[in-house]
């Protein structure tokens, strides 16, 4: 056993360096969530061209981001198209590739 004094002391350290940790976690943590909101921010920019370009090609006047729809039909779903032509590299530059042929799409 440590004297009370002696005890009293290595707690009050060992609350000094668990601070420290998760001050440096906490400092990391918001590291990492600064770099990521960048990173997905250029996905998203760049997603965002994509998606003017299909509304332009197929004289759509509204694209609604699925998360807020309750229903579409299926047919109506432009993701594949999107994942597509971003995966071909369709806008990386701000620019972009042509865009290819849409095939029509029936709309009711």
């Amino acid at each position: 056993m440590l004297p009370a004094d002696k005890l009293r002391e290595k707690e009050t350290e060992l609350r000094s360096r668990l601070e420290k940790v998760q001050q440096t976690y906490m400092r990391h943590q918001q590291d990492l969530t600064a770099k990521e909101q960048k990173e997905t921010g250029k996905i998203f920019e760049r997603m965002t061209r994509i998606v003017q370009k299909i509304a332009a090609a197929e004289n759509l006047s509204m694209i609604v981001d699925k998360s807020a729809l309750i229903f579409a039909k299926p047919h109506l779903d432009l993701t594949n198209e999107l994942i597509r032509r971003y995966n071909a590299g369709e806008a990386a530059d701000g620019k972009g590739a042509a865009p290819a042929a849409a095939a029509p799409k029936a709309k009711k």
